[in-house]
């Protein structure tokens, strides 16, 4: 920590130069040191908020430092940065800048989540893009960090629309909350690329009103988010290498073979057969369809998903619990009792104890064959 961060300031070091916001519960100035001349902002917050001391001793580089903080039992005053930016604009940004910021607003989340506090009032105008490219998380005077020995909170504060049902005094609030204002706020911050799929999916996950269904951490929103962006690429190129297979393939040369100039359909592959979990590893395994005509010496694609349960009983494929999803190449084989099994650890996806499943489906090529039909997997105990 440098040495400006330990400046000890007075009200009497400071003159104000214009008011930012006043209310019933908070007056917050922008002032100048008059020594050094450095614009601060000030806040004077009613009540004892003990959780900016916590911050003082916190610092990342998405959050405002912070200079002093002074709590006594009536007020708490805070002298913090002062950060030129702006709330994000969608319209003016690329698709790789609202990935990285909406990257850099769930690693800033999960910083706190990790140090007990939740901040109870995400919403875009607390997200600024400051002068450096990145974004500060702002505003923290509704956090809090949850008691063990309360059911509910015993301050029901946030921003309608964005805080969830239990900010309201239905129940002691967790990081869900946070999870849950995240999601209305990656909607706004989206624009109109929040109503394509693959994000509307996890908006709508992370805004659910129960918040056991919810995303149980910002890890996971970030996973899901990053997994969107592998598949957008993917997506991509499969389309090129498609358009390039179409463009060599002229109807001619179709007429030729004796095969129709437009799609009759696709046959789905077989499923694959006993996905299984290997003992204790973590590990899953599945057969080779017998009858797909695939060899195991091809090259062959999976697509598979994983839930978490908290109980044994098996999820459907129509279940919201299947959190988690990716492809892979099946060259992980080896014969077992004479038939060609494949394998992929899953152990590094596990988030929290509970009872995990996969499922899995052989890809097609999207030509010849359509993917096969998803077969789940037998549970498997995580501690």
């Amino acid at each position: 920590m440098g040495s400006c961060e330990r400046w000890a300031y007075k009200v009497m070091e400071y003159e104000e130069i214009k008011e930012l916001n006043r209310s019933e519960k908070s007056v917050v100035h922008l002032v100048r040191d008059k020594g050094r001349g450095t614009i601060f902002v000030r806040k004077i917050l009613k009540g004892r908020h003990g959780v900016y001391k916590t911050l003082q001793g916190c610092p990342h580089p998405f959050l405002p430092k912070l200079y002093e903080v002074t709590v006594s039992d009536e007020s708490t005053t805070v002298i913090e940065e002062y950060i030129e930016g702006e709330i994000p604009d969608a319209g003016e940004m690329s698709d790789r800048q609202l990935r990285c910021m909406v990257r850099e607003l769930c690693t800033v989340l999960e910083f706190l989540h990790g140090k007990g506090i939740i901040h109870r009032d995400i919403k875009p105008s607390h997200v600024l893009l400051a002068g450096d490219g990145h974004i500060r998380l702002i505003d923290f005077d509704a956090a809090r960090m949850p008691k063990e020995d309360l059911e509910q909170d015993t301050r029901l504060l946030g921003t309608k629309g964005y805080a969830p049902p239990e900010q309201y005094g239905f129940a002691q609030t967790d990081e869900r909350a946070d999870i849950y204002a995240l999601g209305v706020t990656l909607g706004q911050l989206l624009g109109d690329k929040a109503k394509k799929q693959i994000y509307k999916r996890i908006i709508r996950k992370c805004t659910r009103l129960d918040p056991d269904k919810r995303y149980q951490s910002v890890r996971q929103v970030r996973q899901a988010l990053s997994q969107t962006r592998e598949a957008v690429l993917c997506g991509g190129g499969l389309i090129l290498l498609l358009i390039a297979f179409l463009w060599q393939m002229s109807p001619p040369f179709l007429e030729k073979r004796g095969e129709p100039t437009e799609s009759a359909g696709l046959q789905p592959l077989p499923a694959p057969e006993n996905p299984r979990w290997d003992g204790e590893t973590g590990i899953g395994i599945w057969n080779m369809a017998s009858d797909s005509g695939l060899t195991e010496r091809e090259v062959v694609k999976y697509r598979w998903k994983l839930c978490r349960k908290d109980t044994a009983e098996p999820p459907t494929l129509e279940e919201d619990v299947w959190v988690r999803e990716d492809a892979m190449r099946g060259n992980a084989w080896k014969y077992v009792d004479g038939v060609p099994t494949f394998a992929h650890n899953f152990s590094m996806e596990f988030w929290e104890d509970g009872f995990y499943y996969f499922a899995v489906a052989i890809a097609g090529d999207g030509v010849s064959c359509a993917d096969s039909p998803y077969v789940i997997s037998d549970a498997f105990v995580y501690t």
